[in-house]
């Protein structure tokens, strides 16, 4: 019964340095970056670094574009109204023109129609 014990102590203490032979190995695996399943982590995080840099270039390169096309519509709307303002001052200036010229023709008229006419006639 003691070789037993003996033998179970030995077998135990061979796994557990087995054990500890195989961690050790895939410590120095993890610290050189060999280690197959931390590449695969590795590979998955970069995956993932790289999906949400596109996503966030995209995501930039469209917010670029609203300003661009609000800017663009803002500037746009701006020259309409003044293209607008313009033309209606213009046309405002025109009528008040037109409606000047005819006060005045219509007072020379009149005042041509007060004056006698001291004219020779036989």
């Amino acid at each position: 019964l003691k070789e037993i014990e003996v033998e179970f102590a030995d077998l135990r203490d061979k796994l557990y340095q087995d054990k500890l032979s195989q961690l050790t190995y895939e410590m120095e695996l993890c610290a050189s970056g060999q280690h197959p399943e931390l590449i695969k982590i590795f590979a998955k995080i970069n995956e993932h670094y790289e999906s949400k840099l596109r996503s966030s270039k995209f995501n930039l390169t469209y917010k670029l574009e609203c300003v661009d096309n609000q800017t663009r519509a803002g500037r746009i709307q701006l020259h309409q109204q003044f293209l607008k303002d313009q033309a209606d001052l213009k046309l405002n200036l025109l009528n008040e023109t037109t409606k000047e010229w005819y006060k005045v023709n219509r007072e020379r008229r009149l005042l041509d129609n007060l004056v006698p006419e001291y004219s020779y006639q036989v």
